[in-house]
């Protein structure tokens, strides 16, 4: 029997139904996740609230997990001063749990015939199978990285993990750049600039909408701008960048109107790109922006796979159309 209840959360429509079999019957013995940051702790956690039986595996291809994403900015700009304080949980909180925790292994393959993932260990190459009954994609979202003349100089970032905070903060200190270009106006692009400030560098931020922060109205977007440019940040709205320059590293960011912007370090902060591959080759159909398409149980349209966070779409509660919405409140409330 299913119990289904629905709510709004946030202005995210939720269906919440106990799955058949999440009482520990033997069809629900086995859950593996791929994917260790929001959408997939949080899947593991509320699975084992669910279930004290069930076995649970995570396996993520990263050293760090269960973090907050969106403290990163602020962990560059020293406002969160310890590393450890974007940790939400430790491995010993997970063991506590019997959850069982696999950072640095590689879900290589899905086979949705077996019922198995292919998994490659990266600490010792070592390639192994692993089963399960229940399958949950949490694969995320990378940078979306232009493909502009220059993009590989050394001196530009993306940011969107932990490594790559580490990189932009030991940039800053080790080069002590005077301007700094940022591109893109969305929500990480400004809570950069506020971050960047802290290094007293003169940061310029480019954007291609006539204004940053396009999920504003204009003039909302008026009152960021007025602050930003009492802060001597320089906006350039309405333009865009169609190449970088420099010798050893980026010097020049050049606009497509021909205009050269000096620029020590520049901050890409374009937007991300679902990471499908996986689901893509077994056969799970995507959706808006490539993203993997669910059901509101989070079920693709493979059997006893489901998908949530970065990686899948989200349903509109208004126009009850497909959106991709690509943020951690989202991702932990998919997981969930």
């Amino acid at each position: 029997m299913e119990i289904y209840c629905y709510f709004i959360v946030s202005g995210i429509f939720l269906q919440v139904a106990t799955i058949s079999g999440m009482k520990g019957e033997p069809n629900m013995s086995k859950i593996v996740i791929i994917g260790g940051v929001a959408g997939g702790m949080s899947a593991a956690a509320k699975a084992r609230r669910t279930n004290p039986r069930v076995d649970i595996k995570v396996f993520t291809d990263s050293p760090y997990f269960s973090y907050a994403s969106c403290g990163l900015p602020y962990f560059i700009g020293n406002q969160i001063p310890e590393l450890e304080k974007l940790l939400a949980r430790s491995l010993a909180d997970f063991h506590q749990q019997n959850i069982a925790l696999n950072t640095e292994n590689r879900v290589l393959k899905i086979d949705s015939d077996r019922h198995r993932v292919m998994v490659q260990d990266l600490k010792d190459e070592r390639v192994f199978h692993e089963e399960y009954d229940r399958l949950i994609i949490a694969t995320g979202a990378r940078p979306l990285i232009p493909n502009l003349p220059g993009i590989e100089l050394p001196g530009i970032f993306a940011l969107r993990n932990i490594p790559d905070s580490l990189a932009i903060k030991g940039y800053l200190t080790a080069h002590n750049p005077r301007r700094v270009l940022v591109l893109g106006g969305g929500f990480v692009g400004v809570e950069m600039i506020e971050n960047l400030l802290a290094y007293k560098c003169q940061v310029l931020i480019a954007d291609q909408s006539p204004h940053l922060l396009n999920v504003l109205d204009a003039d909302m977007a008026s009152i960021i701008h007025d602050y930003l440019l009492e802060n001597n940040v320089s906006i350039l709205a309405g333009e865009k960048i169609s190449a970088f320059a420099g010798t050893s590293r980026v010097q020049q960011a050049i606009t497509t109107g021909g205009e050269e912007i000096s620029a020590d370090m520049v901050i890409l902060a374009t937007g991300v790109i679902p990471n499908t591959e996986l689901a893509v080759e077994a056969g799970i159909e995507t959706g808006l922006a490539g993203a993997i398409r669910t059901t509101l149980k989070m079920e693709t349209n493979l059997e006893n796979i489901y998908a949530a966070g970065d990686c899948t779409v989200s349903r509109h509660l208004v126009s009850g159309q497909e959106v991709y919405i690509p943020m951690g409140t989202t991702a932990n409330k998919q997981g969930r």
